[in-house]
């Protein structure tokens, strides 16, 4: 059975609204961190200071594509 760590410092007090959910799983544990959908917006807008906005995650989270477009956003090649 699999430990599964989960963190939600960053949705409490937001139950309710859209919540990202970053997972990482292993074969032995998994990690959850929620939080609500605000931060990571604010995340993504301050990335745009220190990185282009012409391709990758960014690129489709402001152009609303790609990853973006359904739901529940997954996006499975990091790279």
């Amino acid at each position: 059975m699999k430990e599964e760590n989960v963190i939600d410092t960053y949705y409490v007090g937001f139950e309710g609204y859209s919540i990202i959910q970053i997972v990482f799983e292993s074969f032995t544990e998994k990690n959850v961190l929620k939080m609500w959908n605000g931060y990571f917006e604010t995340l993504l807008d301050l990335m745009c200071h220190y990185e282009s906005a012409d391709n990758g995650t960014l690129k489709e989270s402001y152009a609303h594509e790609g990853w973006y477009e359904g739901s529940p956003w997954e996006i499975q090649d990091l790279d």
